[in-house]
């Protein structure tokens, strides 16, 4: 064994240091008064004293030394008997100190540890949820655009949709004032009118040709001038008919 750690079990606690300075100051007190007594009373000075002629005084030096030497004589007898005042199990082995202090120091360091793996964990999860929220980003993003993508071909679409039916309107509308026009010179050239027209013009052109044209003013003049007269006839009042509905006569 450790002379340390043998020396450790009798070592007297911080505590009760104090108490064991006053009690050895008390004992040297005590025991240098009595040394000092028995060394002056010892008959070893004798022949000294006689070949001296006065009795032999112990100097200061030696007085102090043997005080010096009582103390801790006596400071030391008290601290190997600690054990009698101190608590029974309070005085420790060092081994068990250190034991104790290596398992504080083990259960220390596995504490320490599982609080870096905490850490390191906890950072993964950090790191993998920041990693999932810019993939869900990314993908929110790229949804976005194909949306946004795709409402711009719709308005695209529906715009070249209503171009396509406007340019139908207008060529639809263009063919039917241009049929329109061509009805209106037909049928005005079958009242014998051109250009712009009027509505009294109209009504005295119609007028004027249905007393010409008129069936029953060429009924005697043979069959085949009654077809012609018919025949533009249907056409005069099939161009005022016209006129009649475009110009409200």
């Amino acid at each position: 064994m450790n002379p340390r750690e043998g020396n450790g079990a009798n070592r007297a606690s911080v505590f009760f240091i104090p108490y064991l300075l006053v009690l050895a100051a008390v004992l040297t007190v005590y025991l240098h008064a009595h040394a000092i007594k028995a060394v002056g009373e010892s008959k070893l000075w004798g022949p000294i004293e006689y070949v001296a002629g006065q009795p032999v005084i112990l100097p200061k030096w030696a007085s102090w030394t043997l005080g010096a030497l009582i103390f801790l004589i006596a400071f030391e007898m008290l601290r190997r008997l600690d054990s009698f005042f101190l608590p029974k199990g309070s005085a420790v082995p060092s081994s068990q100190k250190k034991k104790k202090g290596d398992e504080e120091e083990r259960s220390s360091r596995s504490e320490r540890e599982k609080e870096r793996a905490k850490q390191r964990e906890e950072q993964k999860k950090g790191r993998e949820q920041r990693k999932r929220e810019r993939a869900r980003k990314r993908e929110e993003d790229k949804a976005r655009r194909e949306k946004s993508k795709e409402e711009e071909l719709r308005k695209r679409a529906k715009k070249a949709a209503k171009e396509r039916a406007r340019k139908v309107k207008e060529a639809a509308e263009k063919t039917v004032k241009a049929e329109d026009r061509k009805l209106e010179l037909n049928h005005g050239k079958a009242l014998g009118l051109q250009g712009k027209l009027t509505p009294d013009e109209i009504k005295k052109k119609y007028r004027e040709l249905m007393t010409q044209y008129h069936p029953d003013k060429v009924r005697s003049m043979g069959d085949e001038i009654r077809e012609v007269a018919e025949r533009k006839a249907k056409e005069i009042n099939e161009a005022y008919d016209y006129f009649r509905k475009k110009y409200d006569l």
